[in-house]
This record gives C-alpha cells, structure tokens and sequence, in this order.
C-alpha cells in the first residue's frame, strides 16, 4: 500500500511540472489573423443566419467552426498562418468550398452566396418539399420547421417526431443508442441530464436538432478516435428567439388531492444565459434522468425478498409506484473578456416514492422438483440529491486552451420494505417467509478534470496534458428483521435481527499525456501515456441484536475491512489517415493492470493480482457523397472488479438470499465491434438509416447461484437453511450482446404529414452457474413500429403509431418451458387548436401482453384528454382541465429472467384523475447585444470543436 501511495504522490507531481512547462511556453506564441464574409441566399441576397461556417487546415482533421449571425455575417479569429480549406453550408442549399491563404494579413471574403437546391421550384412546391433531414460528415440534422407541433410543445414532443429517435420515458435514443448528453446551441444545459433540456426548452424555439457521436475533448483537440464518445444531442435555437426573457409558469389542483407547479424562466442576452426550472406534484412527473434517483447510491436502493439473482428486465409502461417530487434548478453560462466560457449549474431534487407490488417466480428444476414463489413487496423511500456541475474553458490565444470541469453530488436515501414470500414445492406450501428492512445511505461524489491543450507552429503537431481526480464516499446503516416459517417442520422456524453499519471510500488519479506529429500531407500519428491509480477501502460491520450483550461487537463472519489499489499503466501509439471522403485511425495500446489487496478484519489477507493487455482499436470513416456515410468502429477495454465484488464476507440481512464476494475475480476484457450508416435524400426528404454492434466479454463477472436441500454451512461457519439460496461472484466466458436498429422516414403529401418506420433485434447471452452447473440465460428482443405525424400546421398537431415486440427468454435450466412474450402499443394523440383560443388534447393509447400467463396478460387502454382556452394578450394565458387514465386501467408489468428464474412482476401505478391547471407564458424579448469587433460570432476558440458554434451546427469530424 505504501509503495502504491509512492506512486500516486509522483503521478500527481510529474502531471503538475509538465503543465506548469507547457505552460511557460505561451510567452512566445506567434501573431494570428481573423478571415471574415457574409453568407447570402444567391436568389434574393437575403442574409442566411445560422449558416454553418468551417475552417480546416488543408488535409488535417484540426479545424475551427461556428455559425452566421442574423445579418450572416461570420468572423474566424485567431487564425495563424497557413493553408485552409473553407466550408460553408445551409440545411438546403449547396455547400460553398475555397482554399485560402494566411499569410501576414486580415482575409475577407466579401460575400458569399449560396443557391438553394430548390430554387427552381415554385413556391408552393418548395413548401410541400420541405428540407427535414440533412446530413453533413458525422452530424445527422433535422430542420425543426419540417416537423410541425403544437405552440405549446416541448423539445421531447418534437424529437417523437422525427425518425430514429426515440423517447421513453427518462431515455432518449438516437439512431439505436441511448443518448448520453443534450446541448443547447453547444453549451451543456444542467450538466450531463439530457432530460433537463428537451423537457425545458420549446419546440418553438429550435432551428435544429444536430445528433451525432460527440469525443473527449483530447480526440476532439487531436483528431484521433479513442473510444471515449457519447451519443449527443444539440438543440440548436433560432437567431433572435433566444434573446430577453421567456419560459412558462404553470399550476394546477385536482382530484384525490393531486397537484402540481413548475416551469422554466430564461434570460438570455448574447452569450450571457440564465435558466431557472422547478417542478413541485405529486403526480409522477420528472424533468430529470434517473441518475439523479440511483446517483453516487446505484444499486443501493431497492431490495426484494426470496431466492433470487440479478436479471435484465424488460419493463411496463410507466414509473413504478406513486411519487412526489420537488426539485428545483440554475443553469448559467456566459463568455468573459472574450477568452473565458463558463457553463455551470446547480440541481436539487427531493423524490418520495411509495411501493406495492407482487410477484410469480417459477424456478429451473434442477430435479424433480418443482419450485414457484410467490411475493408481496411493500416500500417507501425518500431520496434526496443535490448536484453540481461547472465547465471552464479559457483560451489563452490561438494556440493554447485550458478546460476544467469539476463536478460534484450528495445524496441521501431512506428506505423502509416489508416483504412476504410463499415458496411452493411440487404446489404444496413449504416456507412462510417475512422479513422488515430499514435503511439510510447518503454518498458525497466530487470529481475533476484539469487539461491543457498547445499548438506547435508546425501545422497539426500538438500536446496535450489532462489531470483527473475523483473521490467517492458512501455510508449506509440498515436494521434488518427476518422470520422464516417452514410449514410441517417443527423448530425449524429461522429469525435473524441484525444492525449493519457499511463506510465505502474510493479516490482515483489519472493522467494523459498525448503528442500529435504529421509525417505526410494526409496523416499523423499520436503517442499516448496514461497512468492511473485507484484507491478503495470498505468497511462492513454487522451486529447481532438478538443478543442481549453490552457492548455489541461485530459478528466475524459477516463483518469486513478491507483497502485495495488498482495501478494501471496505459501506453501506445495511434495512425491516423485523412482524406477528402476517407479517414481511418488505428490504435494499439499496451496495459499493465496490478491489483493488491489487503483485508484486515476478520483475519489479515494479501490479495496480489497483475494483468498484461493488448487494446487495439480502429475507426474508418467513409463518405459515398454529402448524403451518405458510412462509420465503422472497433475497440476493447478492460474493467475491473469492485470493492464489493471482491469483499469476501457473506450477507445474511436476508434470510432466504445469502450472498458473497470473490477476492479471486479477475479483470473482464471486451471486444466492441460496430457500424452505422446514414442516407439522405434531401431532395424527397426520404431518410434511411442503420446500424449494429456486438459485444464479447470474457472473464465477465457472472453469479453462481446455489439453492440447498438441506442446512449447509457457508463462508465462516454461516448456516445456510433449507430452500436458501447463496450467490457469488466468478469469472465466466461467454457473456455477448447483440444489437441492431433501421429507421426509414418520408413525407406523404397526400395527407401533409411524416411517416417514419423503424425496426431493431437485441440479443444478450450471459453465463451463470445454478447449482454447480453451467448456465446461460438468453434474451431476444424484436420490435418495429411506424408512426405517422401530421405536418399540416402548429393548430392542428396529430400522431397515430403502432409498436409490436417479440421477446424470448431462454435459460439452459429451464429445458423446454416457454417463457416468451407479444406485447404492442397502438397511440394516437391529437392536439387541436380551434377558435383561435380554444384547446383540445387527446391521447388514447392501447396495450396489449400475451404469454406471461392467464393473471398476468393484459389488454387495457390509456385514455386522457383536455379542454382548454386560452386569453390574455397573445394567448400567453390558460385554463385547461384535463382528466388523465378516463377508463381507470392503467397497469405496470415486467418480466425478466436470471440463472435462477423467470420472474414476473405486477407493480402500483398512478391511475385516474382530473387536474385543472393554469399555465402563462414569459415572452419579452430583449435588445440584442452589442458585441465588439473581433466577436461577432462569439467565442474565440479554435479547440472546442463542437462547443465553439455559440449556436451553430457542430462541425462534423470529417467533411
């Protein structure tokens, strides 16, 4: 451990001396220019604001991009001598392209004119063909006016619209990945909750939506591909609609006591934004992702009784159970002295969920037995979390940048369960089970990161130097009482009435260090440095109440202390190829992983571990034409196991699951292969799109599942009853997933609306043991849908869709039971505007479940619907009363399947109510900035890549 500590003291220092070196070398940075112009529309010279300027260095995968202002003038600054090649682009029109120059002075362009790809329809014509979708490099985008809403919907209302993207819930999905950041006009909005933002900003506020895979900041600064990428969204918003103050403020009361409050107040002013949102009912209603629920506690909030496992699930329709919420948050961002752009925001939240919900396990026979479970679980819980989050980028000149990016989350989480089980043998009644569970967590996460990024002289030689830090710490305290009753079997009743105290500590360091050289016109290689270290110390103690002693000590056999470091030495080198329609970067990298591991209590254990690894990885891009492009990527990584999956101390809170680490798992190492390719036709609006990928994993930490005949004696001399089951941590071969998605969107004109189709396939086989024998549990999924969305206009705003699926569950105990499942949804909203004040909403929704079994198949409906008026000037103001599930039917049903089981689970939901609310619109539009010669197209940075836009398309990483 000392020798360790050593090592993370001289990381910490070296890091820190060679950005204090780079650092000193910005004293002798050479003089840069600015090149400027005016982009127009060819036809009616009229000023194309928003229009999507890029500047590359000539054959180099380093550029600098933003967008037109109102008047479409632009201004690239801080631009050092060189040879470019510029691109400007306007969804609709043909791309301008030129090479220029900078030599020793100032470049404009003058004007420059883009002609429509239309112009040579009429006018109605070019109405009806509207643009929807575009596609420029590795940025899919869709013009907001083509899809057309309600005046009162959201950003979440619009992106249901439009084809590969989907909704769900606090999940957002874009061409088949779930999408892990939202933007807006390329500043983060409440830090990494993509929710915050499509739930907060109007539909009537966005030019476009820009979805595209977005890099680290050290690819996005180097060109290379390193695996580290996110699904990612920009909601980029119209040119003088962001400007004053705006939002909206709501109310309402209604039936059962049910309530709610909330809205959104923004003041915008240039660069400079303020965003205040709240939500207060108790209506099952959220603006935010669910990390803020499981937070710096995942996977500590929720506990269920019976012999059981971990299983995927395949969830209902809505959120389980009945929940208050209140939270409440800022979001700010500005630009200083021209060189500072700061994003920071503060979220809290206050959710109150209570539970009810029973439960049928059937279990594999692993003889002639057979054995069924049945459960009633009651919980009430209260989490509370609050969450910060800052991004700092300073850029020192044109050819240095710092970023920064603390963040920081405090939870606390209380937790109260009843839990009643019937286990069954061969339909007979066996064992009565009962147990009582109170808890109390509360975990402090801070984290951050500090880079450096420099520019040589020499065109695309580059370093770059990043400092991170993390530190977690999680406290939980629980009481714990169970009873188990075995039926006919006389003193044979089992009780446990424990107090376990757990303290967890996690702290990590790392660095990069990565240098960039050209050695031809069209490629470059990188080399790369990246030590880490990881530091983790758990402390479980558990006591024993039933004894009747002073003072309590720990019980040894379930208590545990133990420390572990996680060293890690990455290295490598990096060719990356460019040209015109073609890029391709390979990576090869070597690891050194060590592990040591020190358990205190009850008896001193040294664990000592090492890993060698080879981490190849590729990415090739390639562009048919602007319609189409094809992306393939390649990548493995390594993940090591937890401090919890490593602790080898049984947990017996439970009586009838007992369960253990492994402090002899060893790392998993994963191969990731996957492609995605786009076509555009913007000519007939018609959009195609597809991708797949496929995940192996070997050594993949799988649960060996043990359910015993008879009492049996486990880890120090813990008694395992009859009918318990033991879990454990091991390494296992075998774990894949499988999955692929096509999307296929065009316009109908006959009925002026969109049609969008979809499909994907999901496949995920994960090894397990039951009973000392190998297992596999196997899950296929198959859905497609369409939907058909109306474009007729914002008053009359309607969609029908149709979603089917197909799930099979399969597990190689379960021999030839059939555990598969057909469910669809059929939906159709409408909202109507009519008498120019007068609003109507609907929204029926049809959901049906065959083959989980005569209790738990389903066919019921979702009905809602709303009568509203508007007043006030502008219609800013209205009183809409609204009745939500008329047919009082709505329902909550998973399935999942584990080692042991199959499971399925009926849960609480929200069900009928009528709330009248009342809701009134901020709209007061402001003076637009004056802004200094020098920044007129906002911040001067040729190293943010996409947040450099201020507004404007993210500039694709290959044109």
């Amino acid at each position: 451990m000392k020798k360790n500590s050593e090592i993370l003291t001289t990381l910490l220092c070296r890091s820190a001396i060679v950005i204090s070196l780079l650092f000193t070398m910005t004293s002798a940075f050479a003089q840069s220019y600015w090149v400027k112009g005016q982009i127009v529309d060819a036809q009616n010279e009229q000023p194309l604001a928003g229009a999507t300027i890029m500047l590359r260095a000539t054959a180099s995968e380093l550029k600098k991009g933003q967008s037109a202002d109102e008047s479409g003038h632009f201004m690239l600054i801080q631009t050092t001598p060189g040879d470019y090649e510029i691109t400007v682009s306007f969804l609709g029109y043909n791309d301008y392209t030129a090479q220029i120059t900078v030599t020793d002075s100032h470049i404009d362009m003058g004007i420059i004119k883009l002609a429509s790809k239309n112009q040579k329809l009429d006018q109605v014509n070019v109405n009806a063909m509207m643009i929807r979708q575009d596609l420029r490099g590795d940025t899919t985008i869709y013009n907001a006016d083509a899809f057309k809403v309600n005046a009162d919907a959201s950003t979440e209302d619009l992106l249901k619209k439009m084809p590969g993207i989907t909704v769900d819930g606090s999940t957002i999905k874009a061409g088949g990945e779930e999408v892990k950041k939202v933007l807006v006009d390329g500043k983060e909005f409440f830090g990494n909750d993509p929710m915050m933002a499509v739930k907060n900003i109007q539909a009537d506020m966005v030019d476009k939506i820009e979805v595209f895979d977005k890099q680290s900041d050290q690819a996005e600064f180097t060109g290379f591909y390193d695996g580290n990428e996110e699904r990612t969204i920009n909601i980029a918003t119209k040119k003088g609609r962001a400007i004053g103050r705006f939002g909206r403020v709501y109310a309402g009361y209604g039936s059962d006591d049910r309530y709610e409050a909330g809205g959104n107040i923004n003041q915008f002013n240039g660069n400079r934004r303020l965003s205040l949102v709240g939500l207060f009912n108790n209506v099952n209603q959220q603006n935010f992702s669910m990390e803020d629920i499981t937070g710096s506690l995942s996977g500590q909030n929720r506990r269920r009784g019976g012999p059981g496992g971990f299983g995927e699930g395949i969830t209902g329709e809505n959120m389980d159970g009945l929940s208050t919420t209140k939270s409440i948050g800022l979001n700010y961002s500005d630009l200083l002295f021209n060189k500072v752009e700061i994003t920071t925001s503060y979220f809290y939240n206050d959710t109150k969920n209570t539970n009810q919900s029973d439960s049928y396990r059937e279990y594999f026979a692993t003889n002639d037995e057979n054995h069924t479970y049945n459960e009633i679980y009651d919980s009430e819980s209260d989490n509370y979390n609050h969450r910060f989050s800052m991004r700092l980028i300073y850029s020192i000149d044109s050819l240095n940048s710092i970023i920064f990016t603390p963040r920081l989350s405090w939870q606390d989480n209380t937790r109260n369960s009843l839990t009643e089980g019937t286990d069954f043998y061969d339909l007979q009644e066996s064992l009565l089970s009962s147990s009582l569970y109170d808890t109390e967590n509360n975990g402090l996460s801070v984290s951050g990161n500090l880079m450096f990024r420099h520019k040589f002289m020499k065109n695309r030689r580059t370093i770059s130097v990043r400092i991170g830090t993390s530190s977690k710490k999680t406290d939980s305290q629980s009481t714990s009482y169970s009873l188990s009753e075995y039926i006919n079997e006389q003193d044979r009743d089992l009780m446990t009435n424990q107090f376990a105290d757990n303290d967890d500590k996690s702290y990590n360091v790392s660095t990069d260090l990565i240098y960039t050289e050209p050695i031809s016109p069209r490629s470059m290689i990188m080399l790369n440095y990246s030590p880490s270290m990881t530091y983790n110390k758990g402390d479980k103690s558990v006591f024993d109440l039933a004894l009747d002693t002073e003072p309590l000590t720990p019980v040894a056999s379930l208590s545990n202390n133990t420390t572990s470091d996680y060293t890690q030495q990455r290295g490598g080198i990096s060719y990356n190829y460019s040209s015109q329609n073609f890029n391709i970067v390979g990576t090869l990298n070597a690891q050194n992983s060590e592990l040591d591991g020190e358990q205190i209590y009850p008896q001193p254990v040294d664990t000592k571990k090492s890993f060698n690894s080879i981490l190849p990885s590729v990415m090739v891009r390639f562009k048919k034409d602007r319609s189409t492009n094809l992306r393939m990527f390649y990548h493995t990584n390594t993940s090591a196991p937890s401090i919890s999956q490593l602790q080898d101390v049984v947990d017996n809170s439970n009586t009838r699951v007992y369960s253990s680490g492994n402090p002899d798992l060893k790392q998993q190492y994963s191969h990731n292969l996957m492609f995605h390719f786009n076509k555009v036709n913007i000519e007939n609006s018609h959009t195609f799109f597809v991708m797949g990928g496929v995940t192996a994993t070997s050594d993949y930490v799988a649960t060996s599942s043990v359910i015993v005949g008879r009492d049996s004696i486990v880890g120090s001399n813990i008694t395992l009853p009859k009918g318990a089951q033991f879990n454990k941590s091991v390494n296992m071969d075998g774990y894949y997933s499988l999955k692929t998605a096509v999307a296929y969107g065009f316009p109908v004109n006959l009925i002026k609306s969109n049609m969008n189709l979809s499909a994907n396939a999901n496949y995920q086989s994960k090894p397990g043991m039951y009973n000392y024998r190998d297992t596999k549990s196997d899950t296929y999924t198959f859905n497609a849908g369409l939907s058909v969305g109306s474009n007729i206009s914002t008053d009359l705003d309607f969609t029908l869709s149709y979603n089917a699926g197909y799930n099979i569950l399969e597990n190689t105990s379960a021999n030839s039971e059939d555990y598969n499942y057909y469910n669809h949804t059929a939906q159709f909203n409408l909202n109507w505007l009519f008498l120019k004040r007068m609003v109507f909403n609907n929204s029926v929704k049809q959901i049906y479940y065959k083959g989980l079994g005569d209790e738990y198949d389903q066919n019921y409906f979702l009905w809602d619907a709303g009568l509203g008026v508007k007043f006030m000037a502008d219609n800013r103001a209205e009183l809409r009363l609204k009745v939500y599930d008329i047919l009082n039917q709505n329902k909550s049903l998973s399935r999942s399947i584990t080692e042991t089981y199959v499971e399925t689970t009926n849960t609480n939901v929200l069900s009928q109510y009528a709330m009248l609310t009342f809701t009134y619109k901020l709209k007061t539009k402001g003076q637009r900035p004056g802004r200094p010669e020098g920044d007129r197209q906002g911040p001067p940075d040729g190293f943010r890549g996409r947040e450099g836009q201020n507004g404007g398309t993210p500039p694709p990483p290959m044109m």
